[in-house]
Parts: structure tokens; sequence; C-alpha cells
């Protein structure tokens, strides 16, 4: 790894990272996807008339649970899972705020008997694939660099998404939702790197996926606000990426300056 990737994220965040990051993101993506084929059939014999909706929610919640129990093992700050006080470079994170409110310009107009059941759900998705994702899987890929750790927990978000077709949706979508779902995964990873406010991550991204499904976005309109928010995601990841390497590249060269100098300093 090279001193510029290096200098670009965190110290606390590459302790104990492991050593073949890529095996280590398969495996873990491997386990997620495991349990969420493993709970849509448990679901599917146990209430197999029962909503997509609600056969969902049962499996998010133990997805939620499998990682806040690997985050305690790992370690919480390894993870930026940290409070406020440990979140820097803010001003990154207006442009997830912002696109998650977009849907509310067409107006807000939940069902109210599934609200409850909405609010749970894309809350605990919001927290399990941030946690998981740009938590758990983007620490065991950093050794390959910030840039490709990023571009690679995003290709197996997207993936991660396939296993919808077991709920019933249809596969030309799924598809479809596997891309979107790879590129907002690259922005929001950057930006988890160049914040380390994971949890505030979490809630636009709940906010984001509640919004999208309780407002009055239908059809084609739908479809183009979705497309449009994850090209401007993927787009924010690329421009953030270029600044905080650009950023750690003067970082370098300032130590390196400072290091010459004390040379002199002492040879004099």
């Amino acid at each position: 790894m090279s001193h510029h990737q290096v200098a670009s994220v965190p110290p606390a965040v590459l302790e104990r990272v492991p050593t073949r990051p890529v095996r280590a993101v398969l495996a873990l993506v491997g386990l997620s996807i495991g349990v969420t084929v493993a709970g849509s059939l448990v679901v599917g014999l146990v209430a197999p008339a029962s909503d997509p909706l609600l056969r969902r929610l049962p499996v998010v919640l133990a997805l939620l649970a499998m990682s806040l129990v690997v985050a305690r093992r790992v370690g919480w700050s390894s993870l930026a899972a940290g409070g406020p006080s440990t979140w820097r470079s803010l001003g990154w994170l207006a442009a997830p705020v912002l696109v998650a409110l977009v849907p509310l310009a067409w107006g807000w107009s939940p069902d109210r008997s599934t609200l409850a059941v909405l609010v749970v759900g894309y809350a605990a998705t919001g927290l399990y694939e941030e946690l998981w994702f740009r938590g758990v899987v983007l620490r065991a890929a950093l050794p390959l660099g910030p840039g490709r750790a990023a571009a690679l927990t995003a290709a197996v978000f997207g993936a991660s998404h396939l296993p919808n077709i077991l709920f019933g949706q249809n596969a030309a979508v799924t598809v479809a939702q596997a891309v979107g779902a790879a590129t907002f995964g690259f922005g929001y990873a950057v930006l988890r790197l160049r914040t380390d406010a994971l949890w505030a991550l979490a809630a636009t991204h709940a906010v984001l996926d509640l919004l999208l499904h309780t407002t009055g976005l239908h059809g084609g309109a739908l479809w183009g606000v979705m497309v449009g928010q994850d090209v401007v995601l993927g787009v924010v990841g690329l421009v953030a990426l270029r600044g905080g390497r650009r950023r750690a590249g003067t970082q370098v060269a300032t130590q390196h300056e400072e290091l010459r100098a004390n040379v002199h300093a002492i040879v004099r």
C-alpha cells in the first residue's frame, strides 16, 4: 500500500485488519448471503402465504443481530462506529442527506397500516447494511487501499441484493437494484472513510429507503429518482475519494519536508 493511501485512512481503522482482504471480504459476504438465503427458506416454510414485506423483516432483523455480534467482537472504534465526537469532515454528509430527502418533493403519503413495519424494517436495513458493509466488510478490504476497498465493497454490496429474488421480486428488477446498490455503495463507502460517521450514514440510508416507499413516487418517476440518487452518490464518492488522495498526498509531502528540515538541523 502506498503512503498516500495509508494516510487517508484513520490509523484506528487499520488495526488488526485481515492480511488477505479479498478472501476475507468474500467470506463475510458469503456469510451474509447464506443467512439471507437460509432465512428466506425458513420464513417460506413457516409462513408461505405471508406478505413479501413481512417475510423480509425477520431476515433483516437476523442480519442486524449478526452484524452487531461481529461488530462488538471486532471493536466499534475500528469500524468508525463511534459517537459524534469522532466524526470528521462533516460537510460531506450534506450530499447523502439531500439525496435522501428528494422524494419529499412528491409529498409524504404513507399507508398507515404498514408504516410501523416499514419504519422498523428500513431502520434495521440501514443499520445492518452500514454496519456490515461499510463497517465490517470495508474494514476487511482496507489493505487494498481506500479506492480499491470502496470499489470491492460496492461490488459485493450490489451482489448481496441478488437473493431478493427469493422473496418474490422480479429478476430484471433485482438485477437493476443490484447495479444501483453497487453505485450507491461506492459513494457511501468513500463517505464513511472520509467522515468516520457510520451511524449518521446508517440514519440517512434508512430515511432514503423509507421515503422512497412512503411518498407519492410511483412508476417511472420512482425509477428516475432512484437512478438519480445512485448516480449522484457514486459521483460524490469519486469526488470525495479524489479529494482525500490529494489531501493525503499533501500531508505526506509536508511530513517529508518536516523530516528533511529536522535532519538538516541535526547535521548542523
